[in-house]
């Protein structure tokens, strides 16, 4: 069954299954205005230095960190990474067109998710700016005063704590901290505190640091991701029916292409494993697969595994044999698949292909069905899983298990 005509015209633009490109910008300017409306600033024209609005914005925006980093690291080593999550499925949901999808959101297209990604990362940019420029009109138009209160902390624990987020705008700025004893006398019970502009100048400089800044940096790098699946995307996309098995499309038995051998008579192969290194089984059936279905003249070069930092850097392109005549990206089905990380790594080689090559995507089943047994709805939802994540980029993966005795593609 063909896609309906706006999907057709959406790919033939470039573009993917119903991306609205306003939503991205209309979520900026939400955010921002969302952020100048804040109330950082008491009623009582007081800046309390342990207060929420500003250093709740840091630690939330700390902890996002270390959610991307463990959903990285999780989706590199193959173990489960989360699904999109309430935000981003509510990006996602926004940024589609009219009319049903075809992926659900819990398996987006990697071009659709790393626009989300990149709206919501702005997003998150644009509300704390709006933050900031709030501050600074406020005090333009008020005079506030800055000072400190707690049920827990002392003038020395205050000290520390500020000290931890504000030190390093400090030492940038020039700015000075006040020692502990200074500090105390700036408890709001025991007088008025001091003029709030050091302390506006100081948290600015740490939220452009810890909060604007690496913002941007992620949401230009989900828009180069998305722009990179887009361009990569076919001009007409096909949605397969299920047929042959469970989780199984006629995609996923498709043979290797016949490739041109070299004035040698020989065929060079090199695969290129993501982030895991294939046992000798599995390196094996590697061979086998490639001799039943080009011949005994194929020549394999397996390289090491490469790793998600390698595959976003120049040095990658040092790792690839010019004279392959046939590419395989190499992934394990039992890594979580990911745009950002497997999705992008296919299309950095497709897009790395020399003239004449050709890429093909092959995920070896065997450490998955070591781990689950004869499974087969688990494998068939990991398999759909797997299809939707490359989907945009025009390569249907192939799955085999290389690494049992008699080797099996499905």
């Amino acid at each position: 069954m063909s896609a309906g005509p706006s999907a057709a015209r959406n790919a033939a633009h470039g573009r993917t299954d119903g991306w609205r490109a306003w939503v991205g910008p209309v979520a900026v300017v939400l955010a921002f205005l969302a952020g100048l409306a804040t109330d950082a600033l008491s009623a009582e024209r007081q800046v309390n230095l342990l207060a929420a609005p500003m250093l709740g914005l840091i630690a939330w925006n700390l902890a996002v960190y270390l959610a991307l980093l463990a959903r990285r690291i999780a989706a590199a080593s193959g173990r489960s990474a989360a699904a999109p999550g309430p935000i981003e499925r509510a990006m996602l949901r926004a940024g589609r067109l009219a009319g049903p999808s075809p992926l659900p959101l819990s398996a987006p297209a990697p071009a659709d998710l790393a626009r989300a990604s990149a709206a919501l990362h702005a997003a998150s940019a644009a509300l704390a700016a709006g933050m900031l420029a709030g501050l600074y009109l406020r005090g333009l138009a008020f005079e506030y005063r800055a000072g400190w209160e707690s049920t827990f902390l002392d003038a020395s624990g205050v000290h520390l704590l500020l000290g931890l987020v504000l030190g390093p705008a400090s030492a940038l700025s020039g700015i000075a901290l006040p020692d502990a004893q200074a500090l105390g006398s700036l408890r709001f019970g025991a007088g008025p505190g001091e003029s709030a502009a050091r302390w506006i100048h100081l948290y600015a400089i740490t939220v452009a640091l810890l909060v604007i800044l690496p913002r941007i940096l992620l949401a230009l790098r989900s828009a180069r991701l998305a722009r990179r699946l887009e361009a990569m995307a076919p001009q007409a996309r096909a949605v397969h029916a299920p047929g042959g098995g469970p989780g199984r499309t006629p995609g996923d038995d498709a043979p290797l292409p016949r490739v041109p051998a070299d004035a040698d008579g020989s065929i060079r192969v090199q695969a290129m494993p993501y982030s895991f290194a294939p046992p000798e089984a599995s390196r094996r059936g590697l061979e086998t697969l490639l001799a039943r279905e080009l011949g005994p003249a194929v020549t394999l070069e397996l390289s090491p595994s490469t790793s998600p930092e390698l595959a976003e850097t120049e040095g990658l392109g040092r790792l690839l044999d010019p004279r392959a005549r046939l590419l395989i990206a190499l992934f394990q089905m039992s890594a979580t698949p990911e745009p950002q990380t497997h999705a992008a790594f296919a299309a950095e080689l497709k897009r790395r292909l020399a003239p004449g090559a050709e890429l093909r995507v092959l995920v070896d089943e065997t450490a998955f069905l070591e781990r689950f047994g004869n499974s087969p709805q688990r494998a068939a939802e990991r398999r759909a899983a797997w299809r939707a994540v490359f989907e945009d980029l025009g390569v249907a993966p192939r799955f085999a298990a290389l690494g049992q005795r008699q080797e099996t593609a499905r």
